[in-house]
C-alpha cells in the first residue's frame, strides 16, 4: 500500500491534501494513523469534496491542491503475492488507473511490475 501511495503522490506532484478510498470508503481510522506514523499524510476520502467550478477535487475545510488515491481491489494470488488495481483522481483531466503486483521478500512487500491501464 505504501508503494501506491508513495507512487500516487509522487505522480500527483506533491498535492497539499492526499485522500485514501478502499473500494469507494474511507480507510479505518487504524489504518489512517498507521500510515501518518509511515510518514504519508493522508485523509479518508469522506473529507474530500468535488469542486465545480474547476472540476478538481478539494479538502472540504482546508484550502490547497488536492487528489484521490483510489484503491479498487486487492486479489490474493497467493500468500506471497498480490494485485492491486488502484488510481488517482485530482481532476477531469488528471486522473489514472493502473495494476500494480507485489511479493513478499524478506518479511517486505516489494513491486515487481507496475502498468498504467488508463490516462486522462
Amino acid at each position: 500500500m505504501l508503494y501506491v501511495l508513495n507512487t500516487g503522490f509522487d505522480s500527483l506532484g506533491k498535492a497539499d491534501h492526499l485522500f485514501l478510498s478502499l473500494d469507494g470508503s474511507d480507510p479505518s481510522k487504524e489504518l489512517v494513523e498507521e500510515l501518518r506514523e509511515s510518514g504519508v499524510n493522508i485523509h479518508p476520502v469522506s473529507k474530500s469534496k468535488y469542486d465545480d467550478t474547476y472540476g478538481t477535487v478539494a479538502h472540504i475545510s482546508k484550502l490547497g491542491s488536492a487528489a484521490i488515491i483510489q484503491i479498487r481491489g486487492i486479489k490474493i494470488i497467493s500468500q506471497r503475492k498480490v494485485k492491486v488495481d488502484w488510481g488517482h483522481y485530482k481532476g477531469n483531466v488528471n486522473a489514472s488507473g493502473s495494476t500494480a503486483t507485489a511479493r513478499m521478500k524478506n518479511g517486505r512487500w516489494l513491486v515487481t511490475k507496475s502498468r498504467m491501464k488508463w490516462i486522462s
